[in-house]
């Protein structure tokens, strides 16, 4: 290796593991001009996404390189949200028939036909969430204060008992770990509920919050909370702040947010892979995106290809690939659309690199857990899987399935390890694909193992 390539190399290493930006921003086909209001991935396949703007809704299939234009609702101020296990089921929150409101529709086609779900009446209320720790329960937010959730998929609805001092939902956080616990932001507060959302409990930051809030929960270690705070004057505090105790005290996380624009905050995001990395969107438009790499104590902009006078309004995240999305607005629109970067292997999920091509076995989550834990994994093809856990000695400690066929798509089961003692487990996944010619399956064999830890 030559002296040049070899000083190159350690360049490219040294910028990636200092957290710059080795890359940038590249806007992609078919979004010229088009101004996303919000963005999301398809968990099961991150080869698909949608979003929602201000020309309508559009999807890619191929990473993001091109989008295309579906039916579905426009808006510029809005949420989406696709079912993590059915990608034609897509919930979305688009500026309403009323005046200043928002409604919620939703498809179970792809989007070639939306139902309404509700219509606000006030103030545009553009929150969906999709519990993490069970896919069927989703979370919508009709203006404007209040939580309406489904258990179903979106079959029947319950009205919750929001927050009775909160004006204006913006936000809304579930914890992964105990999905009774829900995170609400308002423009007046951020509220608490322990119970699925009966009842609410303030969360004091230390001063009187006057403005719309962003929550970001960390999926690993729930206890750990960010909230983004919009402001738009020196006298009123804004920014970010960060909690390690489930919300009881606040630390402000705005080392290196130098102008006061970047208090103008439209998107707060975790990297669900490596919890350290955290993106900021804001109406800063010389720099409206900012990246931390140290869990919030220190922010830098991160937004090399970025049109130069831009708001980034969204941000989605693929650790699979390696690659971000931004949904990029500029005055005058010649610029918008939704723009790519390619941060290369260093940022790719090293859980899901090196598994066989098509076959995805998940961590499992909770993890810590105790005493139950769901693992997750994707059959590319109809398999016969063998499934088994075992102790430090490999010792085999619970059988989950024992050669069962399964079809192919992904596969969700509890595994309960109450006669367990804590300790470090291995569970292990064999699946023996069957050959079909007429179906085109290759009968391949999928063997992988994880780690977990049970604490009790």
């Amino acid at each position: 290796m030559n002296r040049f390539l070899s000083l190159a190399i350690v360049e490219f290493l040294f910028i990636a593991l200092a957290g710059g930006q080795v890359d940038q921003w590249r806007v992609a086909s078919g979004t010229a001009r088009y101004i996303p209001a919000a963005l999301d991935i398809y968990r099961s396949n991150p080869d698909t996404l949608y979003a929602i703007g201000d020309s309508g809704t559009k999807r890619s299939t191929n990473r993001g390189e091109r989008w295309d234009s579906i039916h579905g609702p426009r808006t510029d101020i809005g949420a989406i949200r696709v079912d993590p296990y059915d990608s034609k089921i897509i919930y979305a929150s688009a500026f309403g028939r009323r005046l200043e409101s928002n409604d919620v529709l939703m498809t179970t086609d792809g989007g070639t036909n939306w139902r309404d779900l509700f219509a606000g009446s006030i103030y545009p209320v553009a929150v969906i969430e999709i519990d993490p720790a069970n896919y069927k329960t989703a979370y919508v937010g009709v203006g404007p204060s209040e939580i309406v959730r489904s258990t179903d998929r979106g079959n029947t609805w319950t009205f919750l008992n929001y927050p009775p001092a909160g004006v204006y939902l913006t936000s809304l956080a579930i914890d992964r770990s105990n999905d009774s616990v829900l995170y609400a932001g308002y423009v007046n507060g951020i509220f608490k509920s322990l119970d699925g959302g009966n009842t609410w409990q303030q969360l004091c930051l230390g001063f009187q919050i006057q403005g719309r809030t962003r929550i970001a929960l960390n999926p690993i270690n729930t206890q750990t909370i960010f909230v983004a705070i919009y402001s738009n004057s020196d006298t009123v505090p804004g920014g970010v702040y960060k909690s390690t105790d489930a919300g009881l005290r606040w630390s402000e996380q705005n080392t290196g947010l130098t102008s006061n624009l970047d208090k103008l905050i439209y998107s707060l995001s975790i990297n669900p892979k490596d919890t350290n990395e955290l993106f900021l969107s804001t109406g800063n438009r010389a720099n409206s995106l900012a990246r931390s790499t140290d869990a919030g104590a220190h922010w830098s902009y991160y937004t090399k290809g970025l049109p130069s006078s831009s708001v980034v309004t969204s941000v989605a995240i693929d650790t699979m690939h390696g690659r971000l999305y931004a949904g990029v607005s500029t005055f005058p629109t010649d610029s918008s659309g939704i723009y790519v970067l390619d941060r290369g292997p260093l940022f790719v999920d090293e859980q899901l690199r090196d598994q066989p091509a098509g076959f995805i076995l998940r961590q499992n989550y909770p993890n810590p857990f105790n005493p139950t834990t769901m693992i997750e994994f994707y059959l590319p093809e109809q398999s016969v899987v063998t499934l088994k856990v075992y102790n430090t000695l490999c010792q085999e400690v619970a059988s989950v399935f024992d050669k069962q066929v399964m079809d192919d798509g992904t596969q969700q089961v509890e595994f309960n390890a109450l006669n367990l003692p804590s300790g470090v487990y291995s569970y292990r996944i064999v699946a023996q694909g069957i050959a079909d010619k007429e179906k085109g399956t290759s009968g391949q064999q999928f063997i992988y193992v994880r780690k977990m830890l049970l604490l009790k």
